[in-house]
């Protein structure tokens, strides 16, 4: 576990698998990519795929709240 990110935003939860986060019923995974950026992945309701790059992962997390209330 990164203790960096220990501290998440309201709403998200850390699970006990390494970078797999749930923010209400998403389960969302995490992926630190080479250049240094952070990826979220999960799947919307309709099973739709959403994704977002970012270079810091709270930002990352409020991208992805937002796609998911988007969708």
């Amino acid at each position: 576990m990164n203790l960096q990110y220990k501290k998440l935003p309201e709403g998200w939860l850390n699970l006990i698998t390494p970078n797999l986060y749930r923010y209400k019923d998403f389960y969302v995974r995490k992926i630190d990519r080479l250049d240094g950026k952070v990826e979220l992945i999960t799947n919307d309701f309709a099973g739709k795929r959403c994704a977002v790059v970012c270079s810091e992962l709270s930002t990352a997390f409020k991208m992805m709240e937002q796609q998911l209330r988007e969708s």
